[in-house]
């Protein structure tokens, strides 16, 4: 496998030589512009020539942009946007530096994009060394998973969602999030999926963790159920979690705005827009931890998420701002109905959930107020 180094890096030669001492450790070839002979018409041909007959791109960005090509880019700003469009591009940006407003743009740009790309950040050359060595491992750990079929996560996914006949022990919206990871198959063992080490685990993030949605004030049951293994509190609040890692989580939608005092009080069964926000992000954050947690080798390379709403009463979806305005009167969209929300759904890579998933969350939340407010 060739891997074209693109960089632009105060001490090039010293980060490229890490790069390439990483990249060699798995027997691929490093290759760089360097490497390829130039055309008559512009060097900029030997940049891309490379870029083209490499089958990964590695992305090393410091503080400096570099001189400015025809098209008004630098030639690595311009080997980056080659390669994105069909090469799988492992971007390591350096820290503790301040960018040149210019290379500050380029790293934004890189950052936004979600398109299969691995983002790492490092100080020095060893730590350059290492975070290439972490992501070249990653990649072969995926292209050894095998063959992903999306309908068949889908599917798996689909049948985690709960029906209908929920609704009418719930007390508040609950959000619901059934992720299931391919290939397919098992990440734990039948033991491992009952060992109380397991339950504790996913008890205590849930309860203490950064992205905490379980109620301190209530007790949490276990039970198994079709070989779930599913944690459970009054409130609505479950985890579940089968052996080959598909997960659901349901996670009651809170509608309290920096403390009690700002909570939103109104005779009208309503969702509001930031608290459906909030919770989607906070049930994604749960979900990176616990899919590193049960499969740190990275067996899954992709993942299905699918997000619905279920609730007992018929529900209008409202912004904060608007509920504010006029909170004891709501106009009812066509597609809004009891107990069972829409389901929305995405397919990523596994390593777009870690690095992107406010972003996820953000085009969740917006198919989800399309099917509501509809």
């Amino acid at each position: 496998m060739k891997v074209f180094i693109s960089s632009i890096i105060s001490g090039f030669e010293e980060y490229r030589s890490a790069a390439k001492e990483a990249i060699e450790t798995f027997s691929y070839k490093p290759v760089m512009a360097e490497d390829f002979p130039s055309r008559t018409d512009s060097p900029k041909q030997a940049c891309l020539s490379g870029v083209n007959q490499s089958d990964m791109v590695i992305l090393i960005l410091g503080g400096e942009y570099g001189p400015e090509q025809n098209q008004g880019l630098s030639a690595t700003h311009e080997e980056y946007r080659q390669a994105r469009d069909g090469k799988n591009v492992l971007a390591f940006v350096q820290s503790g530096i301040q960018p040149e407003p210019a290379q500050e743009r380029f790293i934004k740009e890189v950052e936004d994009w979600e398109g299969g790309l691995y983002r790492a950040s490092f100080r020095t050359a060893k730590d350059l060394r290492m975070a290439v060595s972490r992501a070249l491992h990653l990649m072969a750990l995926e292209e050894a998973g095998g063959p992903v079929d999306e309908n068949e996560m889908i599917q798996r996914a689909t049948r985690l969602l709960p029906d209908g006949s929920a609704g009418s022990s719930i007390r508040v919206p609950v959000l619901n999030l059934a992720i299931a990871g391919g290939p397919k198959k098992n990440i734990l063992r039948p033991a491992d999926l009952e060992a109380r080490s397991l339950e504790l685990e996913l008890h205590q993030k849930a309860l203490f963790g950064d992205c905490a949605f379980f109620d301190k004030s209530e007790g949490c049951q276990r039970r198994f159920d079709n070989s779930l293994l599913i944690l459970e509190q009054p409130s609505g609040a479950a985890i579940s979690l089968s052996e080959d890692g598909a997960v659901l989580l349901a996670i009651p939608i809170q509608e309290e705005y920096g403390g009690a005092s700002d909570t939103i009080a109104s005779s009208m069964p309503v969702l509001i827009e930031e608290a459906v926000g909030k919770t989607l992000e906070q049930g994604l954050s749960y979900v990176c931890w616990l899919l590193e947690y049960i499969d740190q080798t990275r067996r899954l390379s992709q993942i299905t998420i699918m997000s619905s709403i279920s609730a007992q009463n018929m529900i209008a979806w409202r912004t904060l701002d608007e509920h504010k305005a006029n909170p004891q009167q709501v106009n009812l969209g066509m597609g809004v109905f009891s107990e069972q929300g829409k389901v929305v759904h995405t397919t990523q890579k596994r390593g777009s959930l870690h690095l992107n998933y406010p972003a996820i969350a953000e085009d969740l939340l917006v198919c989800l107020r399309r099917e509501w407010k509809r």
